[in-house]
């Protein structure tokens, strides 16, 4: 007697087509008892070895258990390897229950259609009618976003808001203001008598109002520093 061709194949699919102990290609359907002994041609009775190890366990009577068990564990390790279709659409039908839809992401997305990086000239969004701005008079004045930037030492930062109605009159922040064109955009500048300067100029506007700000700032004298920076500030 052998093992029928219907066994012999649904082993070796089960152990996908690899030694159970190997765990190389190419298999023989190997009796753990042997037939002489009472073994049957069953497919608990059978293991997938390859021609060597077969050749080295399969006749040791004291390997069986071994072989029965290394068998019976890469059935779990094959079973796990590859989810069969019906397993796996079941699981993607699980997972895709929590993901959101097309429908979700338009709910929860922010709507505006006027958020432009570079000019922002059309802008229509409320903080546009605030009484003060960094894109028409009354401008804020610039040692007040100088003010904000801080210092690159500073590790964190040591002032975070400024309250403009007060602010943009008061004596700290003084010296008049002009406008001049920087990059095709309105730049604001403050010149003081040592030459020292600072001027700002508004790159975009982002959908939940925080205005993108480029800034200069030199040092002042013949020997002055020139620096240019970007940040962000909300208004």
């Amino acid at each position: 007697m052998a093992f029928s061709d219907a066994i012999k194949t649904k082993i070796r699919r089960r152990s996908h087509f690899s030694c159970c102990l190997c765990h190389s290609l190419g298999v023989e359907i190997h009796h753990i008892i042997p037939e002489a002994d009472g073994g049957q041609d069953s497919e608990e009775n059978g293991a997938p070895l390859c021609p060597s190890c077969h050749e080295t366990y399969g006749a040791n009577p004291e390997k069986r258990k071994f072989i029965r068990e290394a068998r019976d564990f890469w059935y779990e390790v094959c079973a796990k390897r590859f989810i069969s279709d019906t397993d796996q659409l079941s699981a993607l039908s699980e997972t895709l229950k929590t993901v959101a839809t097309k429908e979700d992401l338009k709910r929860l997305a922010v709507q505006n259609n006027s958020y432009i990086l570079g000019r922002s000239e059309g802008n229509t969004q409320p903080w546009e009618q605030l009484r003060y701005s960094f894109v028409r008079p009354e401008f804020i004045h610039p040692l007040i976003v100088r003010e904000l930037l801080g210092w690159l030492s500073d590790r964190r930062e040591t002032i975070v808001s400024v309250d403009l109605v007060s602010a943009n009159q008061s004596n700290r922040f003084f010296g008049d203001s002009s406008l001049r064109e920087q990059n095709h955009r309105v730049a604001v500048e403050w010149i003081n008598e040592a030459r020292e300067s600072f001027s700002y100029s508004q790159i975009a506007i982002s959908p939940s109002g925080v205005h993108m700000v480029q800034c200069w700032h030199c040092g002042g004298g013949s020997g002055g520093v020139h620096v240019n920076c970007s940040t962000c500030l909300g208004v």
